[in-house]
């Protein structure tokens, strides 16, 4: 709930004039944040991601990235109005005279991409469990997949035991895993290596639970993470958010040239 509280608050917060909001203000900033907001949560919903919770938090999303699109909009708009600035250059030279509160907002839609991932992969993860033999295949969410059995290989400082799984969506094929038990001897230390399939939509984790040889027979754990990759994308964005939010203004720039300016002139008097 304070989560919800928050990005609700992300999205409000830019565009609320301290002491001069009106109610035919918040209308008209506010209007096309809540149309952003009501189709990110239908379109969502359309998707298949039911879940009460997390279409609140799908629909706050739209809402705060709606309210961010107009800040860039009317900013570069007003812009090309004033300056004739072609869209590109308008758009650049308004973050740069203002990268404080622009670098904020790239920071905004940082927690967006993160709130979505946290939500996609919280509410709908999918988990199963499964001891199979070799051409058998099992489904998990809309994947088959299905062991064609074990690769072995050996050098003198591992041994690795990677599993071949065909990944299958509708019938048709579209990838090869290779989850591998892997034993370092020189530390007598075993390791697992999970296969990841990553996606804008979902990431498929395949891990090789145990294999016992004798039998052929083979557990996997695998795991349906949907949109996970977005909260390691919003990680990046707010990585360039916060360095944009670190550039100089043109104020400070021209405060440094200044101050540089009689240090020049003194070493030229001193030559």
């Amino acid at each position: 709930p304070l989560g919800i509280l928050l990005l609700l608050l992300t999205g409000i917060g830019p565009v609320i004039a301290w002491r001069r909001a009106s109610v035919k203000s918040l209308g008209r900033n506010f209007s096309i944040s809540l149309i952003s907001g009501f189709a990110f949560g239908v379109l969502f919903f359309l998707f298949g991601y039911r879940n009460y919770y997390a279409v609140v938090i799908f629909s706050l999303a739209g809402f705060v990235l709606g309210t961010i699109f107009s800040e860039f909009y009317r900013g570069t708009r007003a812009r090309q109005s004033m300056l004739r600035e072609s869209s590109p250059q308008a758009f650049g030279r308004l973050v740069s005279k203002n990268p404080r509160r622009y670098g904020g907002y790239i920071v905004h839609v940082a927690v967006v991409m993160m709130f979505i991932g946290i939500a996609g992969s919280s509410f709908f993860k999918i988990e199963k469990q499964i001891s199979i033999n070799t051409g058998e295949s099992f489904e998990v969410g809309r994947y088959t997949l299905r062991y064609n059995g074990i690769k072995s290989s050996d050098s003198p400082h591992v041994s690795i035991q990677a599993a071949e799984v065909q990944v299958f969506v509708g019938g048709q094929q579209i990838d090869t895993m290779y989850p591998e038990k892997r034993h370092y001897k020189k530390q007598d230390q075993p390791t697992t290596e999970v296969a990841i399939r990553p996606t804008l939509l979902e990431d498929l984790y395949v891990v090789l639970g145990g294999y016992d040889a004798p039998s052929g027979l083979v557990t996997f754990q695998v795991f349906v993470n949907p949109l996970l990759s977005w909260l390691w994308i919003g990680g990046f964005v707010l990585v360039l958010g916060t360095c944009v939010t670190m550039m100089p203004t043109p104020a400070e720039r021209q405060e440094r040239v200044l101050a540089q300016a009689p240090v020049a002139r003194g070493n030229e008097v001193a030559d």
